[in-house]
């Protein structure tokens, strides 16, 4: 299994997970909250079973706020996280109408969430 993708600063203050087809769009929305200064970083799954931990596990206890971006209603990558490692996700990101996320949605999400 393959560790989880890191992108963004190292050592964020705010960390942006997904998997699948979120990749792109949270590389594009960590680049706009550098821009506002912000300590940002995503973690990409691309493997989900058997959940890969080791990234997540050291980067979560520096963080002082999580965001789980999914396509889908129910939160299933934050439930997995949550029963394979004890880790609670701060807020869920969900879009679930068959359309991507675009990144001004997320950005705005994260903003009125600070």
């Amino acid at each position: 299994m393959d560790e989880p993708d890191l992108y963004g600063d190292p050592n964020p203050e705010l960390l942006l997970i997904g998997w699948g087809s979120t990749y792109g769009v949270l590389r594009e929305v960590v680049d706009m909250l550098a821009l506002l200064e912000t300590k940002t970083a995503m973690l990409h799954f691309s493997d989900i079973w058997p959940l890969p931990q080791k990234r997540l596990k050291k980067l979560f206890p520096g963080v002082k706020r999580s965001y789980c971006i999914e396509n889908n209603a129910c939160g299933q990558l934050s439930a997995l996280i949550r029963r394979e490692t004890g880790l609670s996700i701060d807020s869920l990101i969900l879009k679930y109408d068959g359309r991507p996320f675009m990144p001004h949605e997320i950005v705005e999400e994260v903003k009125n969430d600070l």
